[in-house]
């Protein structure tokens, strides 16, 4: 079953159109991830199906026609957005983040959420009480994405978690995704440059030009394209 499904997708920026009638979806429990140069509308992508920019054509999400809905209320129904940047609140402390993100929490939930995810990034348990700003790149990423899995989402959208991150520190980042998705069946579609590392752990991808997608298919496969390997992975 389609956890998240576009059909027809169009969007841009004024009269500058980025994607031309997008395919794209990604069925409950999987990891989908979307590869392409810069420019080819990989952004753009994650923001019409957040419904942060104004898109043409069809999104459903579990079962729902989101089309038209807001980007909170695309949230509420459990679409869960990280974008590129982290955006966490740099003056803000790692708790008062996380508290954000579950904002919808309150008493016994809220503790339960605040363990799971502190269980899951111990660093973050640690540094509770720094502020965000003061974390390393890789520690923010990791605080972007508890954030975001406060509310429990069924579905996330990654843009470039691994940006500005050392390759060690991306690893682990990817084994933590991957962790997610296993134990609690998070649906995700992944912007990613690491073509490598990310389809490693997906199910599918896709290959976007132009705002179009030009392949589509099994992430082993596309480990072994050899057009892939050449453009993406440098060999």
């Amino acid at each position: 079953m389609a956890m998240l499904e576009a059909t027809g997708l169009s969007a841009g920026y004024g009269p500058i159109s980025v994607l031309e009638n997008l395919e794209i979806h990604v069925d409950e429990g999987e990891i989908v991830v979307v590869l392409g140069a810069n420019g080819a509308g990989k952004t753009t992508t994650l923001r019409a199906l957040s419904g942060l920019i104004g898109s043409k054509g069809r999104v459903r999400f579990g079962g729902a026609d989101i089309s038209r809905s807001k980007p909170d209320a695309r949230a509420k129904l459990g679409l869960g957005h990280i974008p590129e940047g982290r955006g966490t609140f740099p003056f803000l402390s790692v708790e008062d983040n996380l508290r954000i993100g579950g904002h919808l929490l309150k008493g016994r939930r809220e503790r339960h959420a605040f363990e799971t995810w502190f269980e899951l990034f111990p660093i973050l348990a640690e540094r509770r009480k720094q502020a965000a700003g003061s974390l390393s790149g890789g520690e923010q990423q990791m605080l972007a994405v508890a954030r975001a899995l406060m509310n429990r989402p069924r579905m996330l959208l990654l843009d470039e978690p691994s940006m500005g991150l050392a390759p060690m520190v991306t690893a682990s980042l990817f084994q933590k995704i991957e962790a997610i998705n296993k134990q609690f069946g998070t649906s995700m579609l992944i912007v990613e440059q690491n073509a490598n590392l990310s389809l490693k752990i997906a199910n599918r991808g896709y290959v976007l030009e132009s705002g179009r997608v030009v392949l589509h298919g099994k992430a082993a496969d596309l480990l072994d394209d050899d057009g892939i390997r050449r453009a993406y992975l440098g060999s």
